[in-house]
């Protein structure tokens, strides 16, 4: 939930940023903030992809050892050729 959380907040701040490079010349306060922006966006997006890096790995280590489908040993011995007599 938190993972979502940092997404959702990221997604909002890339926002604020393209909007503040779009309005830089209009608003001095976009101006002012387009480079701390940029920063906080870059530092939570690299914090974001480590959060999702070890969901899907706790994911994939999570299911390793368990078997969700069906286990099939395969012996040839075990075949039934068909007698041909």
């Amino acid at each position: 939930m938190f993972t979502v959380f940092l997404i959702i907040l990221e997604l909002i701040l890339v926002g604020l940023r393209v909007a503040a490079g779009c309005y830089a010349e209009r608003i001095a306060l976009f101006a002012a903030l387009k480079t701390p922006l940029t920063w906080i966006c870059v530092i939570l997006g690299i914090i974001c992809l480590v959060f999702i890096v070890v969901k899907i790995y706790k994911e994939i280590r999570g299911s390793k050892g368990k078997s969700d489908g069906v286990n099939v040993s395969f012996n040839m011995d075990d075949m039934d050729w068909g007698s041909r007599q």
